[in-house]
């Protein structure tokens, strides 16, 4: 009878374990859209595919950007006021046929 005892006192001390995790678990910070939401923002945070503007450095989505090829690459710039400003001084070329 004493082992049938030892593994009931160890079974309630394992669902008093569990039970009292969840509750943890449950009263943890509380975010706005729960777990759900917050995978999905991640994730589409994660497929916004950034690049550099070669002039000003600053960093912003490629589809929002300006493509143009120079020397054989593609660079993406944030406007075409900076790719013009970034042709004109790496290439001396100005678009519109000017110089």
């Amino acid at each position: 009878m004493g082992l049938i005892r030892w593994v009931i006192i160890v079974l309630l001390f394992y669902l008093i374990y569990l039970v009292l995790k969840g509750m943890i678990r449950s009263a943890g910070p509380r975010h706005e859209g729960g777990e759900r939401d917050r995978g999905q923002a991640a994730e589409s945070q994660a497929a916004v595919d950034l690049v550099q503007d070669p002039l000003t450095g600053v960093y912003f989505p490629r589809s929002e950007g300006v493509a143009s090829m120079v020397d054989g690459r593609i660079l993406y710039f944030l406007n075409t006021e900076n790719r013009d400003k970034y042709l004109l001084t790496r290439t001396g070329y100005r678009p519109g046929g000017e110089g």
